[in-house]
């Protein structure tokens, strides 16, 4: 084997790796692959029609992400939902995309705005219960587009692994989520406030934004708490 051949085998590896990664993150984040579900690596890796060396090693990423947890040798699964981490996740989302956006504020084009408001057009168009997940991916575009603009390249990977775990939350929890959501309406009030070039009031409106669904995550949080005090006094 050459060494061009060598290099073709390489990439070709990382990339069944990748995929299964994507593929299995995915599975997660939608549901798919519930909470607490134990994964037969052996089946798994047929069902992917992969081996379970590079299935091995998604997985360990994933449990680097804290999708996944496992005990040497004896079993893996996929991991609870976790309340209280949004309740962590949420105000650091938040704190970095304030800093995109004080970044992105100068160099903000009428045309840029105009984009953040199409997006938030085509989100209240969208009929949630039958398209869920396409509202969550145009929200998450919505706020991606801030922190593009901001031209810093080390804040979106940043948030991008903290979306990856609350977005699980959001969908599992989506009928709560979406019955209290104001995600058109916050969107609309940080648009005006770009528009009016007014950075206080811009970065007041994002943060608000957050604050909505983390409130939302706060009153879910103490209702489970409360379910599970009182399951244990009647036991």
């Amino acid at each position: 084997m050459n060494k061009d051949e060598l290099n073709t085998s390489k990439i070709k590896r990382v990339f069944i790796k990748d995929e299964a990664y994507e593929r299995l993150n995915k599975l997660i984040i939608t549901g798919e692959l519930a909470p607490m579900e134990k994964i037969n690596i052996k089946k798994l890796s047929e069902k992917l029609g992969i081996s379970r060396t590079p299935l091995r090693e998604a997985l360990l990423r994933l449990e680097n992400d804290g999708l996944i947890i496992s005990k040497a040798n004896r079993w893996t699964m996929v991991a609870p939902i976790n309340i209280k981490q949004a309740l962590d996740i949420y105000p650091m989302i938040a704190s970095l995309e304030c800093l995109a956006l004080r970044h992105a504020f100068d160099n903000m084009s009428d045309a840029d705005i105009d984009e953040l408001d199409d997006i938030n057009e085509h989100i209240n168009a969208i009929d949630t219960h039958k398209d869920l997940l396409e509202k969550i991916q145009l929200d998450n575009i919505f706020h991606k587009k801030i922190i593009d603009m901001s031209k810093n390249n080390e804040i979106y990977p940043v948030i991008e692994n903290l979306k990856t775990k609350v977005q699980r939350m959001e969908i599992f929890y989506y009928a709560q989520i979406q019955e209290n959501s104001r995600t058109y309406d916050a969107h609309k009030l940080i648009i005006e406030n770009l528009r009016k070039k007014d950075l206080r009031a811009s970065i007041d409106a994002l943060l608000a934004n957050w604050k909505d669904t983390l409130e939302i995550f706060k009153k879910i949080y103490k209702d489970e708490k409360l379910r599970s005090e009182d399951k244990n006094e009647t036991n």
